[in-house]
Protein backbone atom coordinates (compact mmCIF):
# COMPACT_ATOMS: atom_id res chain seq x y z
CA UNK A 1 0.00 0.00 0.00
CA UNK A 2 1.49 3.69 -0.70
CA UNK A 3 1.66 5.82 1.70
CA UNK A 4 -1.11 8.51 0.43
CA UNK A 5 -3.67 5.88 0.32
CA UNK A 6 -2.56 5.18 3.70
CA UNK A 7 -2.99 8.65 5.60
CA UNK A 8 -6.35 8.33 3.92
CA UNK A 9 -7.22 5.49 6.22
CA UNK A 10 -5.56 6.23 8.88
CA UNK A 11 -7.68 9.26 9.65
CA UNK A 12 -11.00 6.64 8.85
CA UNK A 13 -9.48 4.69 11.08
CA UNK A 14 -9.22 7.21 13.80
CA UNK A 15 -12.70 8.77 13.27
CA UNK A 16 -14.18 5.13 13.47
CA UNK A 17 -15.25 4.86 9.70
CA UNK A 18 -12.80 2.27 8.87
CA UNK A 19 -13.66 -1.65 7.88
CA UNK A 20 -12.24 -4.59 9.17
CA UNK A 21 -10.22 -4.98 6.12
CA UNK A 22 -9.41 -1.68 5.73
CA UNK A 23 -8.20 -1.53 9.53
CA UNK A 24 -5.91 -4.12 9.15
CA UNK A 25 -4.05 -2.88 5.87
CA UNK A 26 -3.59 0.35 7.73
CA UNK A 27 -2.49 -1.97 10.53
CA UNK A 28 0.32 -3.29 8.94
CA UNK A 29 0.86 -0.59 6.70
CA UNK A 30 1.84 1.39 9.89
CA UNK A 31 3.98 -1.31 11.61
CA UNK A 32 6.21 -1.26 8.42
CA UNK A 33 6.47 2.58 7.09
CA UNK A 34 7.88 4.97 10.02
CA UNK A 35 6.68 8.28 8.37
CA UNK A 36 2.48 6.74 8.57
CA UNK A 37 2.93 5.61 12.00
CA UNK A 38 4.09 9.19 12.97
CA UNK A 39 1.11 10.58 11.72
CA UNK A 40 -1.10 7.92 13.03
CA UNK A 41 0.07 8.94 16.44
CA UNK A 42 -0.44 12.65 15.69
CA UNK A 43 -4.01 11.93 14.23
CA UNK A 44 -4.92 9.76 16.73
CA UNK A 45 -3.58 12.51 20.07
CA UNK A 46 -5.27 15.20 17.73
CA UNK A 47 -8.79 13.12 18.12
CA UNK A 48 -8.01 12.08 22.10
CA UNK A 49 -7.49 16.14 22.51
CA UNK A 50 -10.45 17.61 20.66
CA UNK A 51 -12.72 15.64 22.53
CA UNK A 52 -11.86 17.33 25.89
CA UNK A 53 -13.00 20.53 24.33
CA UNK A 54 -15.94 21.54 25.45
CA UNK A 55 -18.70 23.15 23.05
CA UNK A 56 -19.70 26.45 23.37
CA UNK A 57 -23.15 26.82 24.59
CA UNK A 58 -25.93 27.52 21.63
CA UNK A 59 -26.68 31.09 21.54
CA UNK A 60 -30.44 31.79 22.99
CA UNK A 61 -33.76 31.78 20.83
CA UNK A 62 -33.74 35.72 21.33
CA UNK A 63 -30.58 35.73 18.90
CA UNK A 64 -31.75 34.37 16.01
CA UNK A 65 -35.01 36.18 16.81
CA UNK A 66 -33.47 39.65 16.29
CA UNK A 67 -30.65 38.62 13.89
CA UNK A 68 -32.83 39.94 10.30
CA UNK A 69 -33.58 43.60 11.61
CA UNK A 70 -29.78 43.94 12.64
CA UNK A 71 -28.44 42.45 9.50
CA UNK A 72 -31.21 44.81 8.27
CA UNK A 73 -29.85 48.00 9.89
CA UNK A 74 -25.96 47.35 9.11
CA UNK A 75 -26.90 47.72 5.90
CA UNK A 76 -28.92 50.64 6.42
CA UNK A 77 -25.69 51.95 7.74
CA UNK A 78 -23.55 51.01 5.08
CA UNK A 79 -25.60 52.56 2.42
CA UNK A 80 -25.33 56.15 4.46
CA UNK A 81 -22.03 56.27 5.83
CA UNK A 82 -20.64 59.19 8.06
CA UNK A 83 -18.46 61.54 7.41
CA UNK A 84 -15.18 59.64 8.65
CA UNK A 85 -16.16 56.80 7.11
CA UNK A 86 -16.62 58.46 3.79
CA UNK A 87 -13.48 59.92 4.41
CA UNK A 88 -11.32 56.88 5.17
CA UNK A 89 -13.11 54.76 2.17
CA UNK A 90 -10.77 53.53 0.10
CA UNK A 91 -11.82 55.29 -2.90
CA UNK A 92 -11.57 58.69 -1.23
CA UNK A 93 -7.76 57.72 -0.20
CA UNK A 94 -6.96 56.84 -3.56
CA UNK A 95 -8.63 60.07 -5.27
CA UNK A 96 -6.63 62.19 -2.44
CA UNK A 97 -3.27 60.94 -3.10
CA UNK A 98 -3.68 61.11 -6.80
CA UNK A 99 -4.13 64.54 -6.34
CA UNK A 100 -1.39 65.25 -4.09
CA UNK A 101 0.80 63.28 -6.33
CA UNK A 102 -0.20 65.39 -8.98
CA UNK A 103 0.20 68.97 -7.09
CA UNK A 104 4.01 67.56 -6.62
CA UNK A 105 4.51 66.91 -10.39
CA UNK A 106 2.96 69.91 -11.23
CA UNK A 107 5.35 72.04 -8.67
CA UNK A 108 8.12 70.35 -10.00
CA UNK A 109 7.93 70.87 -13.03
CA UNK A 110 7.55 74.52 -12.94
CA UNK A 111 10.82 74.77 -10.70
CA UNK A 112 12.29 72.92 -13.62
CA UNK A 113 11.33 74.86 -16.02
CA UNK A 114 12.05 77.90 -14.33
CA UNK A 115 15.67 76.91 -13.31
CA UNK A 116 16.07 76.00 -17.60
CA UNK A 117 15.01 79.78 -17.85
CA UNK A 118 17.27 81.07 -15.47
CA UNK A 119 19.76 78.80 -16.94
CA UNK A 120 19.56 80.69 -20.35
CA UNK A 121 19.04 83.75 -19.51
CA UNK A 122 22.36 83.97 -17.03
CA UNK A 123 24.68 83.40 -20.11
CA UNK A 124 23.08 86.61 -21.95
CA UNK A 125 23.24 88.70 -18.74
CA UNK A 126 26.84 87.52 -18.08
CA UNK A 127 27.80 88.35 -21.86
CA UNK A 128 25.80 91.67 -21.59
CA UNK A 129 27.61 92.43 -18.44
CA UNK A 130 31.04 91.69 -19.80
CA UNK A 131 30.37 93.68 -22.86
CA UNK A 132 29.08 96.85 -21.32
CA UNK A 133 32.32 96.68 -18.73
CA UNK A 134 34.70 96.10 -21.86
CA UNK A 135 33.26 98.99 -23.61
CA UNK A 136 33.56 101.31 -20.43
CA UNK A 137 37.34 100.18 -20.00
CA UNK A 138 37.92 100.48 -23.98
CA UNK A 139 36.39 103.98 -23.18
CA UNK A 140 38.30 104.97 -20.22
CA UNK A 141 41.60 104.26 -21.96
CA UNK A 142 41.36 105.48 -25.50
CA UNK A 143 43.74 108.56 -25.92
CA UNK A 144 41.41 112.25 -25.99
CA UNK A 145 42.29 114.38 -28.63
CA UNK A 146 44.77 117.15 -27.55
CA UNK A 147 42.42 120.39 -28.77
CA UNK A 148 39.38 120.53 -29.83
CA UNK A 149 38.74 123.81 -32.07
CA UNK A 150 34.91 124.92 -32.39
CA UNK A 151 34.54 127.44 -35.17
CA UNK A 152 31.23 128.78 -36.53
CA UNK A 153 30.09 127.81 -40.15
CA UNK A 154 32.30 129.75 -42.58
CA UNK A 155 29.72 133.32 -44.43
CA UNK A 156 30.24 135.51 -46.72
CA UNK A 157 33.12 138.19 -45.91
CA UNK A 158 31.16 141.65 -44.81
CA UNK A 159 33.08 145.52 -45.47
CA UNK A 160 34.45 146.60 -42.35
CA UNK A 161 33.05 149.31 -40.51
CA UNK A 162 35.40 152.22 -40.94
CA UNK A 163 35.23 153.25 -37.48
CA UNK A 164 36.32 150.52 -35.93
CA UNK A 165 40.07 150.03 -34.81
CA UNK A 166 43.23 147.76 -36.11
CA UNK A 167 42.62 145.04 -33.28
CA UNK A 168 38.66 145.30 -34.36
CA UNK A 169 39.82 144.02 -37.48
CA UNK A 170 42.51 141.34 -36.12
CA UNK A 171 40.00 140.12 -34.11
CA UNK A 172 36.80 139.63 -35.73
CA UNK A 173 37.95 138.95 -39.23
CA UNK A 174 34.19 137.70 -40.43
CA UNK A 175 31.20 139.62 -39.97
CA UNK A 176 27.64 138.17 -39.26
CA UNK A 177 24.43 139.53 -39.08
CA UNK A 178 23.63 140.31 -34.69
CA UNK A 179 20.79 137.33 -35.39
CA UNK A 180 23.07 134.84 -36.87
CA UNK A 181 25.97 135.61 -34.32
CA UNK A 182 23.67 134.84 -31.22
CA UNK A 183 22.85 131.57 -32.73
CA UNK A 184 26.25 130.77 -33.39
CA UNK A 185 27.32 131.72 -29.55
CA UNK A 186 24.45 129.36 -28.66
CA UNK A 187 25.82 126.60 -30.44
CA UNK A 188 29.48 127.17 -29.43
CA UNK A 189 28.24 126.65 -25.49
CA UNK A 190 26.06 123.81 -25.82
CA UNK A 191 29.28 122.21 -28.05
CA UNK A 192 31.39 123.33 -25.05
CA UNK A 193 29.51 122.32 -22.29
CA UNK A 194 29.12 118.56 -24.21
CA UNK A 195 32.97 118.22 -24.44
CA UNK A 196 33.55 119.18 -20.78
CA UNK A 197 30.81 117.03 -19.45
CA UNK A 198 32.41 114.17 -21.99
CA UNK A 199 35.45 115.01 -20.71
CA UNK A 200 35.31 115.35 -16.59
CA UNK A 201 34.98 111.68 -15.62
CA UNK A 202 38.29 111.04 -16.78
CA UNK A 203 40.25 114.13 -16.72
CA UNK A 204 39.10 115.98 -13.15
CA UNK A 205 42.06 116.25 -11.34
CA UNK A 206 44.28 116.53 -14.58
CA UNK A 207 42.27 119.56 -15.98
CA UNK A 208 41.59 121.22 -12.96
CA UNK A 209 45.51 121.17 -12.60
CA UNK A 210 46.05 122.45 -15.73
CA UNK A 211 43.48 125.16 -15.54
CA UNK A 212 45.40 127.09 -12.42
CA UNK A 213 48.18 126.38 -14.13
CA UNK A 214 47.93 127.91 -17.28
CA UNK A 215 48.61 131.54 -17.87
CA UNK A 216 45.46 134.21 -17.67
CA UNK A 217 43.60 134.06 -20.66
CA UNK A 218 42.69 137.90 -21.79
CA UNK A 219 39.01 139.04 -21.91
CA UNK A 220 36.77 138.05 -24.44
CA UNK A 221 36.20 140.76 -27.41
CA UNK A 222 32.96 142.21 -27.27
CA UNK A 223 31.68 145.64 -29.17
CA UNK A 224 32.70 147.55 -26.57
CA UNK A 225 35.85 146.35 -26.11
CA UNK A 226 36.53 146.25 -29.91
CA UNK A 227 35.04 149.61 -30.83
CA UNK A 228 32.27 148.30 -32.77
CA UNK A 229 29.30 150.49 -32.71
CA UNK A 230 26.26 149.13 -31.43
CA UNK A 231 23.61 147.12 -33.91
CA UNK A 232 27.08 146.28 -35.60
CA UNK A 233 27.82 142.63 -36.80
CA UNK A 234 30.58 141.19 -35.49
CA UNK A 235 31.95 137.37 -34.79
CA UNK A 236 33.30 135.24 -31.71
CA UNK A 237 35.72 132.05 -31.95
CA UNK A 238 35.84 130.21 -29.02
CA UNK A 239 38.30 127.64 -28.42
CA UNK A 240 38.14 124.62 -25.88
CA UNK A 241 41.61 122.93 -24.64
CA UNK A 242 41.16 119.60 -23.02
CA UNK A 243 44.21 118.06 -22.02
CA UNK A 244 44.90 113.85 -22.49
CA UNK A 245 44.03 111.60 -19.89
CA UNK A 246 45.08 108.23 -18.69
CA UNK A 247 43.55 105.74 -16.23
CA UNK A 248 45.13 103.71 -14.04
CA UNK A 249 45.72 100.08 -14.35
CA UNK A 250 44.55 97.31 -12.03
CA UNK A 251 48.57 96.62 -11.59
CA UNK A 252 49.18 99.88 -11.15
CA UNK A 253 46.23 100.76 -8.11
CA UNK A 254 47.25 97.50 -6.57
CA UNK A 255 50.84 98.86 -6.15
CA UNK A 256 49.97 101.68 -4.45
CA UNK A 257 47.48 99.99 -1.97
CA UNK A 258 48.58 100.07 1.60
CA UNK A 259 47.19 96.70 2.05
CA UNK A 260 48.97 94.97 -0.78
CA UNK A 261 52.06 96.71 -0.13
CA UNK A 262 52.24 95.56 3.79
CA UNK A 263 51.03 92.00 2.23
CA UNK A 264 54.32 91.98 -0.38
CA UNK A 265 56.39 92.86 3.10
CA UNK A 266 55.25 90.32 5.73
CA UNK A 267 55.74 87.49 2.93
CA UNK A 268 59.27 88.65 2.41
CA UNK A 269 58.77 89.93 -1.53
CA UNK A 270 59.39 93.15 -0.21
CA UNK A 271 62.10 92.00 2.49
CA UNK A 272 63.44 88.77 1.41
CA UNK A 273 65.67 88.60 4.99
CA UNK A 274 62.47 87.30 6.33
CA UNK A 275 61.88 84.83 3.99
CA UNK A 276 62.27 81.08 5.26
CA UNK A 277 62.46 82.14 9.00
CA UNK A 278 59.79 79.63 10.60
CA UNK A 279 61.37 78.76 14.18
CA UNK A 280 59.14 78.79 17.43
CA UNK A 281 60.29 82.56 18.50
CA UNK A 282 59.94 83.78 14.37
CA UNK A 283 56.87 81.71 14.02
CA UNK A 284 55.30 83.55 17.16
CA UNK A 285 56.16 87.07 16.23
CA UNK A 286 54.96 86.33 12.25
CA UNK A 287 51.46 84.90 13.10
CA UNK A 288 50.56 87.94 15.58
CA UNK A 289 51.72 90.15 12.84
CA UNK A 290 49.62 87.99 10.24
CA UNK A 291 46.77 88.60 12.78
CA UNK A 292 47.31 92.28 13.28
CA UNK A 293 46.85 91.66 9.37
CA UNK A 294 43.60 91.13 9.21
CA UNK A 295 42.51 93.73 12.21
CA UNK A 296 43.64 96.56 9.73
CA UNK A 297 42.83 95.28 6.31
CA UNK A 298 39.70 92.35 7.15
CA UNK A 299 38.22 93.06 3.38
CA UNK A 300 41.00 93.49 1.47
CA UNK A 301 41.80 91.46 -1.72
CA UNK A 302 44.14 89.86 0.47
CA UNK A 303 42.23 88.55 3.56
CA UNK A 304 41.54 84.79 2.45
CA UNK A 305 45.65 84.90 1.28
CA UNK A 306 46.46 85.98 4.93
CA UNK A 307 44.19 83.88 7.16
CA UNK A 308 45.58 80.96 4.69
CA UNK A 309 49.28 82.65 5.93
CA UNK A 310 48.05 82.63 9.38
CA UNK A 311 46.64 78.67 9.39
CA UNK A 312 50.23 78.18 8.04
CA UNK A 313 51.52 79.86 10.82
CA UNK A 314 49.63 78.36 13.84
CA UNK A 315 49.95 75.08 12.94
CA UNK A 316 53.87 75.36 12.25
CA UNK A 317 54.16 77.01 15.93
CA UNK A 318 51.90 74.06 16.98
CA UNK A 319 54.20 71.68 15.94
CA UNK A 320 57.43 73.30 17.27
CA UNK A 321 55.91 73.57 20.82
CA UNK A 322 52.87 71.84 21.55
CA UNK A 323 50.15 73.01 24.31
CA UNK A 324 46.93 73.05 25.02
CA UNK A 325 46.29 76.35 24.27
CA UNK A 326 48.27 76.39 21.33
CA UNK A 327 45.75 73.39 19.75
CA UNK A 328 43.09 75.30 20.71
CA UNK A 329 44.12 78.76 18.85
CA UNK A 330 45.75 76.64 15.85
CA UNK A 331 42.18 75.05 15.58
CA UNK A 332 40.25 78.42 15.82
CA UNK A 333 42.33 79.78 12.79
CA UNK A 334 42.16 76.51 10.82
CA UNK A 335 38.22 76.74 10.70
CA UNK A 336 38.18 80.41 10.17
CA UNK A 337 40.29 79.80 6.72
CA UNK A 338 38.59 76.62 5.55
CA UNK A 339 35.05 78.29 6.58
CA UNK A 340 36.27 80.97 4.34
CA UNK A 341 38.33 78.63 1.40
CA UNK A 342 36.71 75.26 1.44
CA UNK A 343 37.87 74.06 -1.67
CA UNK A 344 41.34 74.18 -3.03
CA UNK A 345 44.82 72.97 -2.86
CA UNK A 346 45.78 75.60 0.01
CA UNK A 347 42.54 73.75 1.85
CA UNK A 348 43.58 70.37 1.50
CA UNK A 349 47.20 71.41 2.95
CA UNK A 350 45.48 72.94 5.80
CA UNK A 351 43.05 70.51 6.72
CA UNK A 352 45.54 67.30 6.62
CA UNK A 353 47.75 69.30 8.55
CA UNK A 354 45.30 70.20 11.15
CA UNK A 355 44.13 66.43 10.69
CA UNK A 356 46.48 65.27 13.48
CA UNK A 357 45.14 68.27 16.09
CA UNK A 358 41.38 66.98 15.61
CA UNK A 359 42.33 63.37 17.26
CA UNK A 360 41.63 63.01 20.55
CA UNK A 361 44.30 61.98 22.64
Amino acid sequence: MKCENAILLVEKLVDGEASASEKALVEQHVAACEDCRSHYAFVKALASASEKIELAPAPPQAYWDHLPSRIIARLHEDEHPGFWQWLFTPSVLRWGALAATVTVVVAVGMNVLREGDLAVEAPARQELRQRNQADIVEELEAPDDGVAVLEPPAEPRAPTPAAAPATARDEAPRLLAPEEVRSNESDSEKLSQTIARASRPRAKSEAADALESSPPTEPKATPETLGIESGASFLVTETVIVEPMRSLTLRESRATDPAELEYQALRGEARPGLAGRRDSTIAGEDCETWRAFLERYSVSLRASDVRYELARCVLGRYETDPSDAGREVALRDVDIFLGDEPEGTRAEEIRERAAPLRQPD
